[in-house]
């Protein structure tokens, strides 16, 4: 295994071209190159390199190599709940931007609606702890709402309290842009009350 080398300032100019600020190249490096996605790109991303260089012969030396993945379709949203029957409590887990894209702060937000169940204020988690508005909205669920760029995932957890002591299942709508997801928890507790039957995402 190799070592990580120091003392180099790589620098990108507006054309996307990278100078690695190496002032010689006598083998075999690794070099690891991180870029955030977009929100919104579509289709195959592809990203291409080329090394050019001069030997100590003062001959043009490179090459150049290229990888693609197809981003047609990224999930920005997850989720899970966890039932306390003791409670009477669901505890939801959101991954907000789980494939680290670079979401603008006017596109990232989500809207969360509940069945049988609503969200306890002041319960909720958020990690990292991006700055962030949270809004409810009167009937038990509410309006998460970043005010700065995400470029990262974000975990968001928090208690909802189950609103029908009869329920078997409870079910959590979330949507952010044209994503939803709406998982179900079942919440058996030996009455009677809804039936069964929800789904996962859409």
């Amino acid at each position: 295994t190799g070592s990580e080398i120091q003392g180099y300032k790589p620098n990108a100019d507006s054309n996307g071209y990278l100078d690695i600020g190496m002032t010689e190249i006598n083998k075999p490096y690794v070099i690891y190159i991180k870029t955030p996605l977009n929100f919104g790109v579509q289709g195959e991303i592809i990203n291409r390199i080329e090394l050019d260089a001069k030997s100590t012969t003062g001959k043009h030396v490179g090459g150049n190599a290229s990888a693609s993945f197809d981003k047609t379709k990224v999930e920005l949203i997850e989720k899970e709940g966890k039932y306390d029957k003791d409670k009477q409590e669901i505890e939801w887990t959101i991954t907000y931007n789980p494939s680290g894209l670079h979401i603008p702060k006017e596109d990232a937000y989500f809207v969360d609606k509940p069945t049988y169940n609503e969200y306890v204020e002041g319960s909720m988690t958020v990690t990292p702890n991006l700055s962030h508005t949270v809004t409810p909205d009167g009937s038990g669920g509410f309006k998460f709402q970043f005010n700065e760029d995400v470029k990262e995932p974000v975990t968001i957890t928090y208690t909802a309290k189950k609103t029908d002591t009869n329920a078997n299942w409870v079910k959590n709508k979330v949507t952010t842009g044209e994503q939803t997801v709406e998982p179900q928890v079942d919440t058996p507790n030996g009455g009677g009350g809804n039936e069964g039957g929800g789904e996962g995402g859409e």
